[in-house]
């Protein structure tokens, strides 16, 4: 279930080259984590995945 609600988020962003990037904080990556697998986000065109934080 939270698989499917995360790339249906990733996937509602339609950016015009189409190539995505994701900027998280350390909960979001780590829920991001726990639901999806690297390829399942690389797949929906993401080149790269950023944190920020402490």
């Amino acid at each position: 279930m939270c698989s499917e609600i995360l790339i249906d988020m990733i996937r509602s962003v339609k950016p015009p080259g189409g190539w995505k990037i994701l900027i998280l904080d350390e909960v979001a990556l780590r829920i991001v984590n726990s639901c999806l697998k690297l390829s399942e986000v690389l797949d929906e065109n993401v080149t790269l995945i950023e944190t920020f934080g402490k």
